[in-house]
Parts: structure tokens; sequence; C-alpha cells
């Protein structure tokens, strides 16, 4: 997959539009909503030691049993790390008091992620008027977020190459444009709750919130064509329990084994696991400055599939009133759209 040399404001600017404004095609019915289950500790690694994939139907919670979790830690073994460099800049773009000269030394010691950011910046949405050399001069015109974006599609460009693209399940372009779009309106929704939700967790969550999607997709190419197709599954059944019995495991789960895997913070690990249980991260035991951000995210992801519909099997879920009340943001769903487009 080449990188889009455009992910900055004028992009970022198209997605939120498109969010707001786009035709809204009618998405799969919502999933049922999920049945509090048993708290989880806050560490990533005690949340994870049953692998409890997300309710795929009403008062059903599935746990994955030690030879498919080793199957699946098998399979995403051959995924490729994530470089060095994106844990380096992601770290040095939270940190209190960061610069655009800090993040600017930190990409410099990658060429080819140095070079990407100064396409980006050059590229003709922009319209500088002179051409930028400066990778600090780039980073402090392209901002955090787009700078944000830019790295993480970098390190996930080994994800993305599929040499095939009638032999997979989804199309890897349009699931970074959601994954972008989520980690967008994560932000705005962060903003707007009066929580104080950490912003850089919920929209480096937001983009990466279905890399258990983008695995499968990468990993298990051709199953994952049988998984869309809908071959042995039967009617009626939600996509988080389809994914279960093709994989052993829903999108969720996978991706926060690889995310685990990858060395990425608790926090990330717990929100990439969580994302489809509300519910859960809003439990006690669950750190509030994570619940806060994974609540955003679920929020943001379920407002982004109503007016993107990326997939035909995408389904909304039913948002809990938990998660309004726990970020001081006025319900139903419309309402935070209406609210964002007025």
């Amino acid at each position: 997959m080449i990188l889009w040399p455009i992910l900055g404001g004028v992009l970022l600017l198209a997605i939120v539009l498109a969010v707001a404004f786009g035709p809204r095609r009618t998405p799969a019915a919502p999933a049922a909503p999920p049945s509090p289950a048993p708290a989880e500790a806050p560490g990533a690694e005690t949340a994870l030691a049953g692998l409890r994939s997300a309710p795929a139907g009403p008062g059903e919670a599935i746990e994955i049993d030690p030879a498919t979790l080793a199957e699946i830690r098998r399979g995403l073994a051959e995924v490729p790390p994530l470089p060095a460099v994106v844990h380096k800049v992601m770290g040095e773009i939270d940190r209190a008091g960061s610069s655009a000269r800090g993040v600017a030394q930190v990409v410099q010691t990658d060429p080819a992620l140095a070079a990407t950011l100064l396409r980006a910046i050059n590229a003709s949405a922009y319209g500088v008027a002179h051409e930028v050399a400066s990778v600090q001069q780039a980073v402090a015109l392209l901002g955090y977020d787009a700078v944000r974006a830019l790295v993480v599609q970098y390190g996930l460009a080994g994800l993305f190459q599929i040499d095939d693209k009638a032999e997979v399940g989804y199309d890897p372009d349009d699931l970074w444009i959601h994954s972008l779009a989520v980690s967008l309106v994560s932000q705005v929704l962060a903003r707007r709750s009066p929580r104080g939700v950490d912003t850089g967790l919920a929209s480096t969550l937001g983009l990466l919130h279905d890399i258990g999607k983008i695995a499968l997709n990468k990993r298990f190419a051709r199953r994952m064509v049988a998984f869309r197709q809908g071959l042995g599954s039967k009617a009626g059944d939600s996509l988080l329990r389809r994914e279960v019995q093709h994989f052993g495991a829903d999108h969720a789960a996978i991706g926060a084994e690889l995310a685990k895997g990858w060395g990425l913070t608790d926090d990330l690990v717990l929100g990439i696991r969580l994302h489809h249980l509300p519910r859960d991260a809003a439990g006690e035991r669950v750190p509030e400055s994570a619940g806060h951000a994974i609540l955003v995210v679920h929020l943001a992801n379920q407002l982004v599939k109503l007016c993107h519909v990326y997939a035909d099997d995408v389904e909304i879920d039913l948002a809990p009133a938990e998660a309004f009340r726990q970020l001081g943001l006025a319900g139903p769903l419309e309402r935070l759209l209406d609210a964002e487009v007025n």
C-alpha cells in the first residue's frame, strides 16, 4: 500500500465532513446490547489472561480456550512488528511539553518516515508557497493530529500490503479511512466531554481499534473471504459471533493480543480489547482515564459507522446510557451527530 501523501489538514477536514454530512446508508441491524460481564483487572496482563471475546448475543460472553489462544498467537507471530520509531514518536507527541523540534528529532532517526512527512506537507493539497525541506517545519505545519495518523499508518504499512485485493475480506483502504475517521471523531467527543478525557489516548485508540480486522485480513486472507461470504454461518449471527466461529476469537480480542505483542501501552491494549464492551470499560476496575477514552472511541465508532458504511456487514452497537453518563454527554447517538452538524 502506498502511504497517502495528503493525510493532512485538507484530508482530515474532508473526512470530518464526510462523517458529518455524508450519505447514511443502512447498516446491518444493531448488535444486541451486551450484558454485564465479570469485572476485569486494570492491567492488560490480567485483563487478557482469559482473553474473553465480546458478547455475541444476549447474555453471552465467549471465553477463548488456551489451545485456540496458542494458535492465534502463532499466527500473529508472523505479523510484522511495529517499528521502534513509531513507539518513540507517539511517546514524544504525548509527552507533556513536547514540541515540533522534539518530535522532528525522533522522526529524523528514520529516513523513510521523515520522507513520508515531507511528501505529505509538500503535497498540492496543502498549497505551501515554497517546498518544505525541514522535518521540524513539516511537523509544525502538519500538526500533531496529522503526524500521529501518518506515523501510525507508516507503522502499519506491512499489514496493509495485500498482493491481491480479491483475496481479502475487507478493502484495506476502506479500513484505514474508517480508522482515521474514528480517530477524528474521538478527538471531537473527547474535547466536548467535561470529564477531562485524554484526547491523545482517544485519538490513538481510534486509529488502532480495528487492528484485529487488519491482522485477520493480512494473516488469514482466504478465510476472511469465506467469512465475508457468510460460509458456515447461521442466519442472524452477529459479526462478532461469526468471527469467533471462523477464527476462534473476535477481532477485538485478536487485536488486543497483537497490540500486546507489539509492546503497546496497557491502556491501548485494554482499549482495543474493550472497544465493543462499553459496560466493561465503564467498570470500577478499569482505570478511569482509560475507561473514558474507550467509551469515547466506542461512541465515535458507532457514529462513523452510522455515516460511513465501509462494508456490507457493518453493525452498529447499541450504546448504553451509562457511556453517555460517564462522559457527561447527552445521548442518544443521533443527538451527538446532530449537535456536531449544527
